[in-house]
């Protein structure tokens, strides 16, 4: 080949690259990107403010992901939870089948040994885009309110008072049913009456 020709063929893929970069940005410009919407976690257990009469619950909680390129989606980079100001503890995410702007994430684990009082809960991650998120919620643990001694007796609701009843249903169907022929044979005849032929 001669030198004419690479220069040609050089010339060539740069144009090329170019058109198909335009084309690119084209597609862009008419089809924006949504602005950066950061995950929103949606804690299902324990609920905000909850009170609890187990030491032990379960963390069950969402994480919706909202943003994407046109090269790929975002994902969740690292996920734990801390209770109390505890250390972090990592939790592995459980990712949909198929990923589009807006799937959710789950993930769980277990609270155990509880002390009655109130809690801090701090749910928190890291995306692929390097985008920090997080959520705080507070509950009670409260094991001495819904106890049952065994030494004190359950007690029982007094036997229903039988209600004296004069007609049953039946009855008083019946007598509607006879009440009513009563009053057309009444006023049947009271009309042949006033009106003989």
């Amino acid at each position: 080949m001669g030198k004419n020709q690479l220069h040609n063929v050089f010339y060539s893929i740069i144009i090329v690259i170019l058109l198909l970069s335009s084309q690119k940005i084209q597609n862009a410009k008419a089809n924006p990107l949504p602005p950066y919407e950061y995950p929103k976690i949606i804690v299902f257990s324990p609920s905000l403010g909850s009170t609890n009469n187990a030491s032990s619950i379960p963390l069950n909680f969402g994480v919706q992901v909202f943003a994407y390129t046109y090269q790929s989606i975002e994902r969740i980079k690292l996920l734990n939870y801390s209770l109390d100001g505890s250390q972090a503890i990592p939790i592995e995410p459980i990712y949909p089948r198929v990923l589009s702007p807006g799937y959710i994430i789950n993930g769980s684990s277990q609270l155990n040994a509880l002390s009655d009082g109130i809690h801090s809960l701090v749910i928190q991650g890291e995306t692929t885009y390097n985008k920090l998120f997080r959520k705080n919620i507070t509950f009670i643990v409260d094991t001495t309110k819904f106890s049952i001694s065994e030494q004190s007796p359950i007690p029982t609701s007094p036997e229903p008072q039988q209600a004296f009843v004069l007609f049953s249903t039946l009855e008083i169907v019946g007598l509607v049913i006879v009440v009513v022929f009563a009053l057309g044979l009444i006023i049947t005849l009271t009309k042949k009456r006033k009106n003989p032929k």
